[in-house]
């Protein structure tokens, strides 16, 4: 009988050290809920935040949007076309031959402006 009642015993022993932990446990969970609900004391300066973020995104998109009407209106541009003879590489055209167009390469470069 003596182990019937010791394993009552620690039933009861285990369904106390339960109650307590549920117990502490809900007290947690409460404490925990009361700080969610109570927010932050700097919530006007994360509001302040969001609307900086939003203003710069905004005004990022506006000028994009500027832009691109510009490129669509835009039908005619003056531009100025060399070639040189000596080179004959129109990546290097405009490094090379545009500074010296007036100085060593004159006799070979021809002006395509027209």
């Amino acid at each position: 009988m003596p182990s019937i009642n010791k394993k009552i015993l620690l039933t009861f022993q285990l369904l106390d050290d339960e109650a307590k932990l549920r117990a502490e446990f809900d007290q947690k969970k409460a404490k925990f809920l009361q700080l969610i609900e109570t927010g932050s004391r700097h919530q006007d300066l994360v509001a302040f935040a969001e609307q900086e973020a939003e203003d710069s995104y905004f005004s990022n998109m506006e000028t994009k949007e500027k832009i691109e009407d510009k490129m669509l209106n835009t039908h005619k541009v003056e531009a100025k076309a060399v070639q040189c003879t000596q080179v004959q590489q129109a990546l290097n055209l405009q490094l090379i031959c545009s500074e010296n167009f007036d100085k060593k390469c004159k006799n070979s470069v021809l002006d395509l402006r027209r």
